[in-house]
């Protein structure tokens, strides 16, 4: 997982961990620790995440699949 790509992407759109964590219906601590390896992401959130950001196929890969 790369997650400093995704951390990437939310800064380059324009958005906070705590906008994003609005959207995704979480809060920010448990965002915080999906961001930090210490938690995953569920389906819900990651279709959320590649809606909200437009994310080509690739990225998503790289963002939360080991490869």
């Amino acid at each position: 997982m790369d997650l400093n790509l995704l951390k990437y992407h939310i800064k380059h759109s324009g958005d906070s961990i705590s906008e994003l964590a609005i959207v995704l219906d979480i809060n920010s601590k448990t965002l915080y620790n999906k961001l930090n390896g210490k938690a995953d992401f569920s389906r819900k959130e990651i279709q959320i995440i590649i809606s909200r950001y437009k994310l080509q196929p690739e990225i998503i890969m790289k963002i939360f699949f080991d490869f």
